[in-house]
């Protein structure tokens, strides 16, 4: 185009942000006694999340904290 500045490199660039922390997805399912699903869900969790999830599902079912 005439009159238009040409681009920089820096605009051709996408800045994409990074996650701190690496990130997995983990899935959960819950049964019934017979077996059929009843409650799924899937999330991405950093391994700290994974653990305090972990910790309060244990809670909730009445089992002992463990470190």
């Amino acid at each position: 185009m005439l009159g238009s500045e040409p681009k920089k490199p820096e605009e051709d660039r996408v800045a994409k942000p990074m996650p701190k922390d690496p990130t997995r997805r983990y899935s959960i399912e819950i049964k019934d006694a017979k077996g059929n699903s009843v409650w799924f869900a899937a999330a991405d969790w950093t391994d700290e999340e994974r653990r305090i999830a972990i910790g309060q599902n244990s809670r909730l079912c009445g089992m002992p904290d463990e470190n």
